[in-house]
């Protein structure tokens, strides 16, 4: 059997219709969860079971480990695609560094949330301060060329000290497992030479093994199969823009905007946690600057929804370490968006 679920941001609702023509391909049991947003209840969930080490909002994903358990029982595997984006698709950047720092900044400029300027006013850490720490990060890593520094850190810091704390939350529900992250199959795409992975090529080389059936479907990203040349083209023109973060990040902006644009509204649930947690907040005013994180909620457009809420996991997590009473806890039945 197979399941989909449809987040309330709107991020993956082209995937239904897609999953339901690949479980028919396998003549496989399909049905689709529609998942409201969050209440404060499921972010202190979250928050009492990894502690600040998990993203606030992947609380929403906990409604569908709910309604999985809930109609296939908790003895039920779940199997997930988890990795799939890590060990398949060429990971290297399509350009070259001259230094660390270079290697940082494009980091820096791929993977950040909040962004360096906010980075800064947030904590008073200069600039400087926080590319050193990255640089020295990034000399720990025993490879000596800076683009395998930048696949080590997609796995290792981006991976594994991020993602694998969702999975491991999810396993507080039912058991999930990864079949990209068997160390057979691991260690051969990883083993697989860059060329071989650029574009997307391994990915399609391999669902074509899978099934030709399932790759002549239209793919979620692009609107057409794999198969097809202009998928084949569309993959060529993401990595010639990948080597630009700034044109990049305009680009999802404009293609995907419930991922990448979306901001909330003034007065939301999540902006009033965070204008409360600034004000009244003791440990969160002792490790932040509060004026920051008030000017970010008095200016909610000029930031995406995946900025506050990470923002908001770092306040709570704050709160959680220091004992006192959670700011969350007063909004425990309110819907966090």
């Amino acid at each position: 059997c197979a399941m989909t679920y449809v987040d309330p941001d709107g991020v993956c609702r082209g995937d239904p219709p897609i999953a339901q023509r690949v479980a028919a391909v396998f003549h496989a049991e399909w049905r689709a969860v529609a998942l409201c947003p969050p209440r404060g209840s499921h972010l202190l969930d979250v928050l009492a079971l990894k502690r600040g080490m998990a993203w606030l909002h992947w609380a929403t994903l906990l409604q569908f480990m709910e309604a999985v358990r809930e109609e296939y029982g908790a003895q039920v595997l779940l199997v997930t695609g988890d990795g799939g984006d890590k060990v398949l698709p060429g990971l290297q950047p399509g350009r070259r560094f001259d230094d660390v720092r270079a290697l940082t900044r494009y980091l820096v400029a791929h993977n950040g949330v909040l962004g360096l300027n906010e980075t800064v006013a947030l904590t008073g850490v200069s600039a400087e301060g926080i590319l050193a720490e990255i640089d020295s990060l990034l000399a720990t890593y025993p490879e000596q060329a800076l683009a395998r520094k930048y696949v080590h850190f997609l796995l290792c810091e981006r991976a594994g000290k991020w993602l694998f704390e969702a999975e491991d939350m999810y396993r507080a529900y039912l058991w999930s497992v990864a079949p990209f992250y068997a160390m057979p199959v691991f260690r051969c795409a990883m083993g697989c030479p860059g060329d071989q992975k650029s574009g997307h090529e391994l990915y399609r080389r391999f669902l074509l093994a899978l099934s030709p059936e399932v790759c002549r479907l239209r793919e979620v990203d692009f609107g057409v199969p794999i198969t097809s040349f202009r998928y084949r083209a569309a993959r060529r023109i993401v990595l010639l823009l990948e080597r630009f973060p700034g044109v990049w990040r305009s680009v999802r902006r404009l293609y995907a905007p419930a991922m990448h644009r979306q901001s909330f509204a003034p007065g939301s649930t999540t902006l009033a946690c965070l204008a409360e947690q600034a004000r009244d907040s003791d440990p969160v005013r002792d490790c932040l600057s509060h004026t920051a994180i008030q000017r970010m909620v008095e200016r909610p457009e000029r930031y995406t929804r995946s900025a506050f809420r990470s923002l908001l996991t770092l306040t709570s997590a704050i709160e959680c370490q220091d004992g006192i009473r959670q700011t969350l806890a007063k909004y425990r039945d309110a819907e966090f968006g």
